[in-house]
């Protein structure tokens, strides 16, 4: 079997591999936002209900967890920031594919690799 093959194989095998891993943590960021009100309303409709019966429990758990959501959406700039969050994780997966991709080319025609560096800039943004 040609070693170009195998090498085309290996970086191909390992750019699905960061594809999937980058995918996965984009979906669990946002599973997670999502989740964790969820939870909290869970338990704490849970623990209301026991005190109070379970109809006045559960809308007083509801009420409780839509008011502070309800809070943290006002406060400027918490939402998008979360956002940016993950469409910043999504980027960065997205350069290290198009990387890897790279790479694959280079094997691919036979020339030597291009050694890329990667620069990590956080700029602060002003609303």
């Amino acid at each position: 079997m040609d070693t170009k093959r195998v090498d085309l194989f290996v970086i191909k095998s390992i750019q699905l591999l960061v594809l999937t891993f980058f995918t996965c943590a984009v979906f669990l960021y946002y599973g997670f936002a999502a989740m964790i009100p969820m939870g909290i309303f869970v338990q704490l409709s849970a623990t209301l209900s026991s005190v109070f019966g379970d109809m006045i429990g559960t809308t007083l758990g509801l009420v409780t967890v839509a008011a502070a959501l309800f809070y943290i959406a006002k406060v400027p700039g918490l939402m998008s920031a979360g956002l940016a969050i993950g469409i910043d994780v999504g980027k960065m997966g997205a350069a290290a594919i198009q990387r890897i991709g790279q790479l694959s080319e280079a094997v691919k025609n036979d020339e030597e690799p291009k050694d890329v560096s990667v620069d990590v800039v956080v700029k602060e943004q002003t609303t």
